[in-house]
């Protein structure tokens, strides 16, 4: 039955709305019908056989269940109807209030909602980018020979014994001293020295410790490595040439360094595209200032707390100072992919970018294939995402197209 609806839309603050609305009486009259008749055939009465009880029973009995049946049936169907009367795009579930409901009465509620924002797309082409650098020197090839050469450095016992040095390797045996207690002891392990990076723990105080030396490195708070060092060990790097270049597999030193380059040159194009894109996402958020739905920010915080983290945040994350400025960050954070996520759908609707079955089908194969999973599980679970992604994709592919590169 088509519904004789009444309803009035109001702006209340940013993305949030209300909607008040009004059902005749015979809508909510048909309503009661449908959802008393539903009971009547599944009701299991005393002394009747299922859909044999009176009516008058059946009302009397069920009148509350009908009544939060109806509720829902009647919320849903014409909370739908007025936002498509009013042409608003709702974002999750509605609150809804005031809702008055009585048999042979018409219905009235007011749901409040949030809406997708109305993205006016100011300026996305002719972007000005600029372009990272993709070129591969020698010298980066010979970085990485080089960290080949420590994949396969040996440690050799010295001739003459010395204090250790950068570079060299000990034998010790660790004990995690926390609070001036023992909490962990390991013997016999193998440590290089390695020299100090911005940032990073290093095993730097070591050098200059002999054979029977104890040293001991604060770590964090309360906790200490004391190390006693059995014995000291040059390491030893091999040549690099065609003996070296076999034992990755190649014929020879220059096969090697191809695959290096090549690797490098994929990396570094790669690298370059990731810059030069994150530089366009920042104009497009410079240039496209508008409010999104707290809803939206809300979830996007807990899939990255989850991402992150493995789970949301502490209870007293309100409390302690350093989960505090946490949450702020993710909160920043969550709302800027939101707005970029609208920005990128008003450009995906412009430009008319459009993502066909075989791109989705493609990428659920690659999906399934990298995690081992069948390619139905994936299309059923995640080709709506899917489509949402390639779609985000090929909008920004759209927008470095037509951007000034220099």
């Amino acid at each position: 039955m088509k519904m004789n609806l009444k309803s009035n839309l109001k702006k209340l603050k940013d993305c949030r709305h209300e909607i008040s609305i009004e059902i005749d009486s015979q809508r909510v009259e048909v309503a009661f019908q449908e959802v008393f008749a539903d009971i009547a055939r599944k009701a299991k009465m005393p002394g009747f056989r299922p859909g044999k009880a009176p009516v008058a029973l059946i009302q009397s009995t069920f009148s509350d269940t009908a009544k939060e049946e109806v509720a829902k049936m009647l919320v849903s169907e014409s909370y739908a109807d007025a936002l498509k009367k009013h042409e608003v795009r709702a974002v999750g579930y509605p609150s809804v209030r005031n809702l008055v409901l009585d048999r042979g009465q018409k219905m009235t509620f007011v749901a409040e909602f949030e809406s997708a924002p109305q993205v006016k797309l100011r300026k996305y082409k002719g972007l000005k980018i600029t372009k990272s650098a993709e070129e591969v020197k020698p010298e980066d090839i010979e970085k990485v020979l080089q960290q080949f050469r420590e994949t396969r450095a040996v440690l050799k016992p010295l001739e003459t014994p010395r204090p250790a040095a950068i570079g060299d390797g000990i034998i010790c045996d660790v004990e995690v001293m926390e609070g001036g207690k023992s909490a962990q002891k390991k013997p016999g392990v193998t440590l290089i020295l390695e020299p100090r990076k911005e940032g990073q723990f290093s095993l730097e105080a070591l050098a200059g410790a002999a054979a029977g030396e104890v040293r001991e490195i604060p770590f964090e708070e309360n906790t200490v490595y004391r190390i006693t060092v059995n014995e000291v060990r040059a390491r030893e790097l091999p040549a690099v040439d065609d003996a070296f270049a076999t034992s990755f597999g190649k014929t020879s030193l220059e096969d090697l360094k191809d695959e290096i380059r090549g690797d490098l040159a994929r990396y570094r194009q790669s690298e370059a595209r990731e810059k030069m894109q994150e530089e366009a996402y920042g104009k497009l958020l410079d240039e496209n200032k508008f409010t999104v739905p707290d809803s939206m920010v809300a979830r996007q915080e807990e899939k990255i707390w989850k991402d992150s983290f493995g789970g949301p945040p502490p209870a007293d994350a309100e409390v302690d100072p350093k989960m505090k400025e946490a949450r702020e960050k993710v909160r920043e954070r969550a709302e800027r992919q939101v707005r970029l996520f609208y920005i990128m759908e008003a450009i995906a609707e412009e430009a008319k970018v459009e993502v066909d079955d075989a791109e989705i089908e493609r990428r659920v194969n690659e999906i399934a294939s990298q995690h081992q999973r069948e390619p139905q599980e994936v299309r059923e679970r995640y080709s709506d995402e899917i489509r949402h992604e390639l779609r985000q994709s090929k909008s920004i592919d759209r927008v470095l197209a037509e951007a000034q590169i220099a």
